[in-house]
């Protein structure tokens, strides 16, 4: 950095240099605090089911917003672009926000969820082996990408796709009609 600000003369061209290395720092401090759980205890599950009720049950008495994409998938990051927006306006209701990727290396995940700000304690991400994913995807019946479910305090998958992150209005309304039926 100090060589590039001793040869570049051309304002707006440093400053756009040093904009996109401070976005890259930022992002890299990000993904150190990117919550991803000992997949240990899943190593050798291989029902799509049993799968599910491992991953949620830390989560158990709370809601959980099931966010099933890809890093090469355009309308899953399209999404992610209204993911911050969401948590903001439904940070009232303590929601655990599950993400489990499908088919992405190791360091596109963590790239995208920095990029796109998918962290915090409340947001969980899970990069499973891919017979695991698929057993998975089949149980909570993903047919397309992004799928999203809501998964109910007490484990139980809503038999619904839940609505889209840039519907967080949608959102609050089956958490609330579901919290208030119980």
């Amino acid at each position: 950095m100090r060589m590039l600000r001793e040869n570049v003369r051309q304002p707006y061209l440093l400053g756009a240099v040093l904009k996109t290395n401070d976005q890259l720092v930022a992002a890299r401090k990000a993904a150190e605090a990117i919550v991803t759980p000992d997949p240990r205890p899943l190593a050798d599950l291989t029902d799509g089911e049993e799968i599910f009720r491992k991953i949620v049950e830390p989560y158990r008495g709370r809601f959980i917003y099931l966010d099933v994409w890809g890093t090469w998938c355009a309308p899953c990051k399209e999404m992610m672009t209204h993911v911050p927006k969401m948590k903001q306006q439904l940070k009232d209701l303590n929601i655990v926000y599950l993400y489990l990727v499908n088919h992405s290396n190791e360091q596109a995940w963590k790239t995208a969820i920095a990029q796109f700000h998918l962290t915090g304690e409340n947001s969980i991400h899970y990069n499973l082996p891919e017979k695991q994913q698929s057993a998975l995807e089949r149980y909570i019946g993903v047919a397309g990408y992004p799928t999203y479910k809501i998964v109910a305090p007490n484990g139980n998958l809503l038999p619904t796709v839940a609505p889209r992150p840039d519907h967080p209005e949608a959102i609050r309304h089956i958490i609330e009609e579901v919290a208030n039926s119980q």
